[in-house]
């Protein structure tokens, strides 16, 4: 039993069909890992940046705390939106200073 030129067409139609889903699931797949790597790597990125930003605030904190003699007991750090510059005033008022990076 042969099959006819149509069914044979047919049949090349649902394998392109077939291996054009198979391709576009990979290419996807393969996207996804590319760009979610990226992202993972601007989010650590920003994360290490503000983790800088602390440790500067910090360390100022403590000198300037030192500079007082006690005066100072508390402070505040807060972190610009997408401007790297950290700001601490303590209540006392004697230690008022902004750390840049």
């Amino acid at each position: 039993m042969r099959a006819r030129a149509g069914d044979q067409r047919g049949v090349a139609l649902v394998q392109v069909l077939i291996m054009s889903v198979l391709l576009t699931i990979l290419a996807t797949g393969l996207l996804k890992m590319t760009f979610g790597t990226h992202v993972m790597v601007s989010k650590v990125r920003h994360t290490d940046i503000r983790k800088q930003w602390v440790e500067a605030c910090m360390a100022r904190k403590i000198a300037e705390w030192a500079q007082t003699g006690g005066a100072c007991v508390s402070g505040s750090c807060s972190f610009g939106a997408g401007n790297p510059t950290v700001t601490v005033s303590c209540p006392s008022g004697r230690a008022d200073f902004t750390v840049d990076n």
